[in-house]
């Protein structure tokens, strides 16, 4: 029985809910999906019969449990598209949206924000990562704290940090990104013209103060304009009491102090932000 066939009939047994798209068109027209989205406004047996026909003839590969590729594309995936749908409400994040902003080179890993963690996932040579959003934003909506926009990549949307959120969400979590050089670099040269107030105004909301005081660095020393200016004494209020890392990863005997940030800069670091001593 050929796709169309097939279609209508189901649609005739169980029935589309109106102005529901036909099962076989959403799943043409989606080259990567979720079933959730595919789900909606659709009988659910007719949808669930649907998906399982479109597996078995080969034209959908299940990535993992909830995601699905189109046969073309799944040898060589596009890792934003994929990324925007390997989790419930995933949200490109980190140094992934630095990527798409064009501000880091490609990366190996894929990051996401979402309430919905899976394990890491590699699939067609990258990885997939979820991590959760941050504590402070943990009861409200992703999409709706700000920093977030929706962009159409292949006529797929998907949803994408704005370069200030990512940066902070990098100083934020230096685990999941690149170091802090590489950060700074991307920052200082590549990123033009930076939102240094809305930069303060999430850094603000994240509420951690070594985070605080990454991000007032940051700006501080940045050589180029903002396009509005930050107000860093929002930032030199809460940073840390006491001396802290700038990166847990080196030790404190590898690390000279700043104090008017109070932070353990890596040695390194430290020279390409005073090359003069």
């Amino acid at each position: 029985m050929d796709v169309e066939a097939y279609e209508e009939d189901i649609q005739l047994d169980f029935g589309v809910r109106r102005g529901a798209q036909a099962p076989g068109d959403f799943i043409a027209q989606n080259p990567c999906l979720r079933i959730e989205e595919f789900m909606a406004g659709r009988e659910r047996e007719v949808a669930r019969k649907s998906l399982e026909y479109h597996v078995r003839q080969g034209h959908l590969v299940v990535v993992r449990r909830g995601t699905y590729l189109w046969k073309s594309m799944a040898l060589r995936p596009d890792p934003f598209i994929l990324a925007s749908r390997v989790a419930r409400g995933a949200v490109i994040s980190h140094a992934s949206a630095l990527w798409w902003h064009e501000l880091l080179p490609q990366q190996e890993t894929m990051v996401v924000t979402t309430r919905t963690p899976i394990p890491p996932l590699s699939f067609a040579g990258t990885t997939y990562r979820t991590v959760p959003p941050p504590p402070a934003l943990r009861d409200a909506d992703i999409l709706f704290t700000g920093g977030v926009r929706r962009e159409e990549r292949l006529g797929v949307s998907i949803d994408v940090c704005t370069p200030e959120r990512a940066f902070v969400d990098c100083l934020h979590r230096l685990d999941v990104s690149p170091d802090l050089e590489a950060l700074w670099q991307a920052f200082n040269v590549n990123f033009d013209p930076p939102d240094g107030a809305e930069m303060v105004r999430y850094a603000v909301k994240l509420g951690n103060r070594v985070t605080c005081a990454r991000v007032g660095l940051f700006i501080q020393y940045r050589r180029r304009m903002f396009t509005r200016e930050p107000q860093l004494h929002l930032l030199r209020e809460r940073m840390p009491a006491a001396p802290a890392l700038a990166d847990p990863r080196y030790p404190r005997y590898l690390c000279q102090y700043l104090p008017e940030w109070r932070l353990l800069l890596p040695s390194g670091f430290h020279r390409v932000l005073f090359p003069n001593g």
